[in-house]
């Protein structure tokens, strides 16, 4: 046993950039199987919910007890539960191994880190969002306000993790501000050009359609 464990120590910040993705692969597959219609939901231009939240009117129209437009916020708040208690785990188990102190290893886990974050607090967003608005609608009961704490908990635990990608192990280095600013730039991008891709794919397709059925 402890032979076992001193060989799992040996791998201790060994992986580069290319090992630190390969592992970071399968836990961002496993969690975009249920983020998918979250970040759909945020990021998407022709999402309804995207644009009642930037203008208000989300928390303004009428309450209905599934108004989301996202799925049942029970379930959505249970699958958010079992996917960040197994995905962020070996996400922390792949910055013990990554060695952070070399910038492509730095930047590959923090832009994962983040590919990882960002999708699950999409996730949270529409289950707090909901509690809200029936809590302000239906009033406070202790159900509720322990709904409220433990959205708000979760909420914190990934800001936390999320942040904590762009720690590096030797804080005796410096901090990298241009490839931390890189990443927060490029994470949200890449979500925003893979979440309309499709679409803008499918208008691009009919467009040359329309020209060539006029020629």
């Amino acid at each position: 046993m402890k032979t076992m464990i001193e060989r799992v120590i040996r791998f201790r910040h060994r992986f580069g950039w290319l090992g630190t993705v390969a592992l970071m692969l399968p836990v961002l597959a496993w969690a975009e199987e249920f983020t998918g219609q979250s970040v759909w939901g945020i990021f998407h231009l022709q999402s309804p919910a995207l644009s009642e939240l930037i203008s208000g009117d989300m928390f303004a129209k009428t309450f209905y007890l599934r108004s989301m437009g996202t799925g049942d916020p029970h379930e959505l708040l249970f699958w958010f539960t079992l996917v960040s208690v197994t995905s962020l785990p070996w996400a922390l188990l792949v910055r013990w191994l990554s060695d952070r102190n070399k910038r492509g290893a730095y930047r590959a886990y923090a832009f994962c880190g983040m590919l990882l974050g960002i999708p699950l607090f999409c996730m949270l967003l529409f289950p707090l969002i909901w509690l809200i608005r029936y809590v302000n609608r239906m009033g406070v009961t202790p159900r509720r306000v322990q709904g409220l704490i433990y959205c708000a908990v979760w909420g914190g635990a990934l800001i936390g993790f999320i942040v904590s990608c762009f720690i590096r192990r030797n804080t005796g280095q410096g901090r990298d501000w241009k490839s931390a600013v890189a990443v927060i730039v490029a994470v949200p991008a890449t979500l925003f050009v893979l979440t309309n891709a499709e679409s803008w794919a499918v208008s691009v397709v009919l467009t040359l359609l329309r020209g060539s059925s006029k020629m």
